[in-house]
């Protein structure tokens, strides 16, 4: 493990910041970002997200991954344009 995983390790237990889940999980995550130095001007997630791709590339595979109950797949698959056939070249 990298000396900055212990570290925010560390700052995680220390502000108790445990739950992922929901709304909190959510203020959670922005303010670690906050504490990695993102600033809020124009969001502090949407701000951390265009200085890492590898972390939108994750989250990515991450929806691609977890349809659980087919409900992305249908609401995606309804935003594709209709495949064009081929004509018979005569």
């Amino acid at each position: 493990m990298s000396k900055f995983s212990n570290t925010l390790d560390q700052y995680i237990e220390q502000e108790d910041i445990w739950q992922l889940e929901g709304e909190q999980g959510v203020r959670n995550l922005k303010e670690i970002i906050s504490t990695i130095g993102y600033s809020g001007y124009g969001g502090v997630l949407e701000n951390f997200l265009a200085d890492n791709s590898g972390c939108i590339e994750a989250m990515i595979e991450w929806i691609k991954a977890n349809d659980y109950l087919g409900d992305w797949d249908m609401l995606v698959s309804a935003e594709l344009a209709p495949v064009k056939e081929e004509e018979d070249a005569e």
